[in-house]
């Protein structure tokens, strides 16, 4: 200005936008809890956080929003995982800036096969495979012991999702072997049961005894029997 000249220097602060630096993937637990603690990608500098969740289909928990930490469990009714987004809000020094993370959600697993197969003959052989309508399930088994059925029952779970073993009920009445079904699947493990009845033998009671009769007359007993 008038042949003068100076430089003169003006400053200006940009910050950063805060985003998250914790992990975006989760899995809930084998209750459906999922819990989440986020943290901000410039800290130390203060971030307040928000979060909000859709309605997802197949999750009966309807939608939901808070702030901070997540702590929630969710339901999920399809016989496979669900994926939940959750929008996270995040502003420090007067800029925002939406994150998103995602949940795992998955099903409880369940036998779909018959809780109750058609019942046996003591000494004949019972003959089972578990089903799930949920895909990838490991299965086990074991039987409890119970009184009158043979053999007796191994305690350890059976790596297996079929089940064939021979039963028999020295019992006079019919009775009932129950069986224990393991489901593992995602990491977790919860337990289901089937019930076989075993019916009995029939057998003479009493043990019959011998009888004289005249020849030619009639032979005359009542048969009874211990079932």
């Amino acid at each position: 200005s008038n042949g003068c000249s100076k430089t003169d220097t003006v400053r200006v602060v940009v910050n950063p936008i805060p985003k998250l630096s914790s992990v975006k993937n989760i899995s809930a637990s084998c209750t459906g809890l999922v819990s989440y603690t986020p943290t901000s990608s410039i800290s130390p500098i203060a971030t307040t956080f928000s979060w909000s969740r859709p309605a997802v289909a197949g999750i009966s928990n309807g939608s939901a929003a808070g702030s901070n930490s997540i702590s929630e469990s969710l339901i999920n009714t399809t016989t496979s995982p669900l994926i939940v987004p959750y929008f996270y809000t995040l502003t420090a020094n007067g800029c925002s800036f939406i994150d998103t993370i995602f949940a795992t959600v998955n099903p409880t697993a369940s036998i779909n096969s018959p809780k109750f197969p058609t019942a046996i003959c003591s000494g004949q052989s019972f003959n089972y495979k578990a089903t799930s309508a949920t895909s990838g399930v490991v299965f086990g088994w074991k039987r409890i012991d119970t009184s009158g059925i043979t053999p007796t029952a191994i305690v350890p779970f059976t790596p297996s999702d079929t089940i064939s073993e021979v039963l028999t009920n020295s019992n006079t009445f019919i009775t009932r072997a129950r069986y224990v079904i393991s489901l593992t699947f995602g990491g977790c493990t919860r337990f289901d049961t089937v019930f076989v009845y075993v019916n009995p033998r029939p057998r003479f009671n009493p043990t019959p005894t011998l009888k004289n009769i005249c020849n030619n007359a009639v032979y005359a007993d009542t048969m009874r029997s211990l079932t």
